[in-house]
């Protein structure tokens, strides 16, 4: 299921974003873009527009990215 590197689409090497953080059991409720870096670490930020390279920052390698949204349940598909 893990997939193998991908380059970013914007090879801009963009600072890491202050909002970036691993992503951890009882996470905020909220939207929230999300990157799997090499070591299969999830990272999140707040979703907004063009946030998913801000996330690893440095035009890092990542195998998966996305978006997914916490309800007071939970993941919320």
């Amino acid at each position: 299921m893990y997939g193998g590197r991908k380059d970013p689409l914007d090879r801009r090497k963009y600072g890491r974003s202050a909002d970036s953080r691993v992503l951890t059991l009882g996470e905020q409720v909220g939207s929230y873009v999300f990157v799997f870096d090499l070591q299969k670490i999830i990272h999140v930020a707040p979703d907004g527009s063009h946030v998913h390279p801000l996330v690893l920052g440095a035009a890092s390698p990542a195998p998966y990215a996305g978006e997914l949204r916490i309800d007071r349940r939970g993941y919320e598909p």
